[in-house]
């Protein structure tokens, strides 16, 4: 998968599971029972895995897990640590386009 599949699957995960917690990579990434104890996070909840964006802020790299269900994202912060990231609201078709809709005609 090249970056860009990687960042669109990314980026279509936030938009659909929009409830998200956020966690820093260490320098050395994440060790194999970090790893597993995510794994078998979701497994126990009978979720799919769903990997956000990752992020850089001040010389850190922060990494997102997505979930459908707040009370999910909120267990696994409590977990693993991190924090819960609020995305800004979306705006629709018609507010992005000036009340035209996307596929109307501009009437002169």
């Amino acid at each position: 998968m090249t970056y860009r599949q990687v960042e669109r699957t990314a980026r279509m995960n936030e938009r659909d599971f929009p409830h998200l917690a956020e966690i820093a990579l260490p320098d050395d990434g994440f060790d194999d029972s970090m790893l597993y104890d995510i794994e078998a996070f979701h497994r126990e909840r009978g979720i799919d895995r769903r990997r956000g964006r990752r992020r850089q802020r001040d010389d850190q790299e922060y990494v997102r897990w997505c979930f459908e269900d707040p009370a999910h994202a909120d267990e696994f912060v409590k977990r693993f640590g991190g924090v819960r990231v609020a995305l800004p609201a979306q705006r629709s078709p018609t507010e992005s386009f000036g009340g035209r809709g996307l596929w109307s005609r501009r009437r002169a």
